[in-house]
């Protein structure tokens, strides 16, 4: 029957049994393709990190801070972790000194 599957006392399903090298073959195509598309999804995101690393400037990564005058750019960090603006404004008055020391 593995010889000649259509000879007498053959049947349709003892040819499709087989001893199982067709559906190897569809595993090892199946993993084959399955490999290949990580590949191209692991490619793409280091491509993409690597534009967006390289497409920014330092001075971007912290909105202009370290541009700005020093005293400045602490009242807009406690602004930005909740504080008034007003009250920011005097507690770094307050530490003024330390800011001209630098």
């Amino acid at each position: 029957c593995v010889a000649d599957p259509k000879a007498d006392g053959c049947s349709d399903t003892e040819t499709q049994t087989g001893d199982g090298e067709e559906g190897f073959g569809a595993l090892i195509i199946y993993a084959g393709i399955g490999a290949l598309a990580l590949l191209i999804v692991v490619l793409a995101t280091l491509f993409m990190l690597r534009m967006r690393k390289g497409g920014s400037e330092p001075s971007e990564g912290f909105g202009g801070v370290e541009d700005m005058d020093p005293m400045e750019a602490y009242v807009q960090q406690l602004i930005a972790q909740g504080y008034p603006e007003e009250t920011a404004r005097q507690y770094a008055e307050q530490y003024a000194s330390h800011f001209q020391q630098q």
